[in-house]
Protein backbone atom coordinates (compact mmCIF):
# COMPACT_ATOMS: atom_id res chain seq x y z
CA UNK A 1 0.00 0.00 0.00
CA UNK A 2 2.68 2.26 1.19
CA UNK A 3 4.25 1.47 -2.79
CA UNK A 4 1.64 2.88 -4.34
CA UNK A 5 0.85 5.75 -2.21
CA UNK A 6 4.21 6.63 -2.97
CA UNK A 7 3.96 5.97 -6.98
CA UNK A 8 1.06 8.45 -7.10
CA UNK A 9 3.22 11.06 -5.10
CA UNK A 10 6.01 10.73 -7.41
CA UNK A 11 3.86 10.67 -10.31
CA UNK A 12 1.62 13.74 -8.76
CA UNK A 13 5.55 15.59 -8.63
CA UNK A 14 6.50 15.12 -11.87
CA UNK A 15 3.23 16.16 -13.60
CA UNK A 16 3.59 19.17 -11.14
CA UNK A 17 6.77 19.62 -12.36
CA UNK A 18 5.95 19.47 -16.41
CA UNK A 19 6.05 22.74 -17.25
CA UNK A 20 3.04 23.87 -19.73
CA UNK A 21 3.67 25.63 -23.12
CA UNK A 22 2.12 29.21 -22.92
CA UNK A 23 -0.15 28.80 -26.01
CA UNK A 24 -1.40 31.93 -25.89
CA UNK A 25 2.35 33.83 -25.58
CA UNK A 26 2.94 31.63 -28.45
CA UNK A 27 0.73 33.59 -30.23
CA UNK A 28 1.62 36.70 -29.56
CA UNK A 29 5.27 35.82 -30.50
CA UNK A 30 4.13 34.92 -33.69
CA UNK A 31 2.12 38.16 -34.61
CA UNK A 32 4.53 40.39 -33.76
CA UNK A 33 7.03 39.36 -35.87
CA UNK A 34 6.81 40.46 -39.50
CA UNK A 35 8.65 38.17 -41.41
CA UNK A 36 9.69 34.59 -40.00
CA UNK A 37 11.01 33.48 -43.45
CA UNK A 38 14.23 34.86 -42.26
CA UNK A 39 14.36 33.37 -38.67
CA UNK A 40 14.31 29.51 -39.50
CA UNK A 41 15.41 28.23 -36.21
CA UNK A 42 13.39 30.71 -34.38
CA UNK A 43 10.32 29.56 -36.57
CA UNK A 44 10.78 26.09 -36.05
CA UNK A 45 11.04 26.30 -32.15
CA UNK A 46 8.27 28.41 -32.20
CA UNK A 47 6.11 25.67 -34.02
CA UNK A 48 7.23 23.06 -31.79
CA UNK A 49 5.91 25.50 -28.62
CA UNK A 50 2.55 25.62 -30.44
CA UNK A 51 2.15 21.85 -31.07
CA UNK A 52 3.04 21.41 -27.41
CA UNK A 53 0.61 24.02 -26.77
CA UNK A 54 -2.02 22.17 -28.71
CA UNK A 55 -1.15 18.47 -27.17
CA UNK A 56 -1.46 20.56 -23.44
CA UNK A 57 -4.92 22.08 -24.79
CA UNK A 58 -7.89 21.19 -22.87
CA UNK A 59 -10.36 21.85 -25.32
CA UNK A 60 -10.68 21.51 -28.96
CA UNK A 61 -10.80 25.05 -29.69
CA UNK A 62 -7.49 25.52 -28.08
CA UNK A 63 -6.13 22.48 -29.74
CA UNK A 64 -7.27 23.84 -33.31
CA UNK A 65 -6.31 27.55 -32.59
CA UNK A 66 -2.47 26.16 -31.56
CA UNK A 67 -2.79 23.75 -34.46
CA UNK A 68 -4.02 26.50 -36.75
CA UNK A 69 -1.30 29.17 -35.83
CA UNK A 70 1.51 26.53 -36.13
CA UNK A 71 0.23 26.30 -39.61
CA UNK A 72 -0.15 29.84 -40.18
CA UNK A 73 3.22 30.39 -39.15
CA UNK A 74 5.20 27.18 -41.08
CA UNK A 75 3.47 28.41 -44.25
CA UNK A 76 5.41 31.81 -43.88
CA UNK A 77 8.46 29.55 -44.36
CA UNK A 78 9.37 28.57 -48.04
CA UNK A 79 10.81 25.46 -47.08
CA UNK A 80 7.89 24.48 -44.74
CA UNK A 81 4.93 25.18 -46.05
CA UNK A 82 4.54 21.27 -46.29
CA UNK A 83 4.57 21.62 -42.49
CA UNK A 84 1.39 24.06 -42.57
CA UNK A 85 -0.86 21.28 -44.35
CA UNK A 86 0.31 18.76 -42.64
CA UNK A 87 -1.16 21.02 -39.20
CA UNK A 88 -4.11 22.55 -41.37
CA UNK A 89 -5.37 18.51 -41.95
CA UNK A 90 -5.10 17.32 -38.25
CA UNK A 91 -7.54 19.91 -37.78
CA UNK A 92 -10.13 19.37 -40.94
CA UNK A 93 -9.34 15.38 -39.68
CA UNK A 94 -10.58 16.14 -36.09
CA UNK A 95 -12.73 18.98 -36.19
CA UNK A 96 -14.25 19.05 -40.05
CA UNK A 97 -17.87 20.95 -38.44
CA UNK A 98 -16.50 23.57 -36.67
CA UNK A 99 -12.84 24.02 -37.70
CA UNK A 100 -12.73 22.25 -40.66
CA UNK A 101 -13.54 24.51 -43.54
CA UNK A 102 -10.93 27.39 -42.23
CA UNK A 103 -8.52 24.92 -42.54
CA UNK A 104 -9.43 23.04 -45.29
CA UNK A 105 -9.48 26.85 -47.20
CA UNK A 106 -5.90 27.17 -45.60
CA UNK A 107 -4.68 24.43 -47.35
CA UNK A 108 -5.59 25.37 -50.51
CA UNK A 109 -4.44 28.57 -50.23
CA UNK A 110 -1.35 27.55 -49.25
CA UNK A 111 -0.72 25.06 -51.90
CA UNK A 112 -2.28 27.85 -54.40
CA UNK A 113 -0.05 30.76 -53.52
CA UNK A 114 2.78 29.45 -51.32
CA UNK A 115 3.68 26.42 -53.10
CA UNK A 116 2.75 27.39 -56.94
CA UNK A 117 1.02 23.53 -56.64
CA UNK A 118 -1.98 24.43 -58.63
CA UNK A 119 -2.79 21.10 -59.28
CA UNK A 120 -3.24 20.27 -55.23
CA UNK A 121 -5.04 23.39 -54.80
CA UNK A 122 -7.89 22.55 -57.02
CA UNK A 123 -7.94 19.43 -55.52
CA UNK A 124 -7.94 21.39 -52.24
CA UNK A 125 -10.81 23.59 -53.77
CA UNK A 126 -12.68 21.19 -54.90
CA UNK A 127 -12.70 18.97 -50.99
CA UNK A 128 -14.19 22.46 -49.76
CA UNK A 129 -16.76 22.71 -52.01
CA UNK A 130 -17.68 19.23 -51.62
CA UNK A 131 -17.69 18.94 -47.78
CA UNK A 132 -18.91 22.78 -47.48
CA UNK A 133 -21.33 23.98 -50.31
CA UNK A 134 -23.52 26.20 -47.85
CA UNK A 135 -21.04 27.33 -45.83
CA UNK A 136 -20.16 31.24 -46.51
CA UNK A 137 -16.90 31.04 -48.37
CA UNK A 138 -18.16 29.05 -51.31
CA UNK A 139 -18.68 31.44 -53.66
CA UNK A 140 -15.12 32.93 -52.93
CA UNK A 141 -13.75 29.31 -52.94
CA UNK A 142 -15.65 28.65 -56.68
CA UNK A 143 -14.33 31.44 -57.98
CA UNK A 144 -10.21 30.43 -56.55
CA UNK A 145 -10.93 27.20 -58.08
CA UNK A 146 -12.06 28.71 -61.54
CA UNK A 147 -9.18 31.17 -61.51
CA UNK A 148 -6.93 28.61 -60.59
CA UNK A 149 -7.74 26.13 -63.16
CA UNK A 150 -7.39 28.34 -65.41
CA UNK A 151 -4.03 29.32 -64.54
CA UNK A 152 -5.46 33.07 -64.61
CA UNK A 153 -2.77 34.69 -62.71
CA UNK A 154 -3.32 37.92 -65.35
CA UNK A 155 -7.10 37.36 -65.04
CA UNK A 156 -6.76 38.17 -61.11
CA UNK A 157 -4.42 40.97 -61.46
CA UNK A 158 -6.96 42.47 -64.27
CA UNK A 159 -9.93 41.79 -61.76
CA UNK A 160 -7.88 43.48 -58.81
CA UNK A 161 -6.43 46.45 -60.85
CA UNK A 162 -10.51 46.89 -62.01
CA UNK A 163 -11.75 47.38 -58.70
CA UNK A 164 -9.07 49.61 -57.37
CA UNK A 165 -10.36 53.42 -56.37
Amino acid sequence: MKKYALAFGAAGLLAACTAKVDGEKAIQELTAKQNWAEDSTGSYALAQRLEEAANQAESDSLWARYQLAAGDLESQIPSRALFAIRYYMRVVDSLPQSYGPRALFAVATTFDVNLNDRMRAGQAYEMFLQYYPRHPWAPRVDTLLTITRSGADTLLMQQIQAKKP
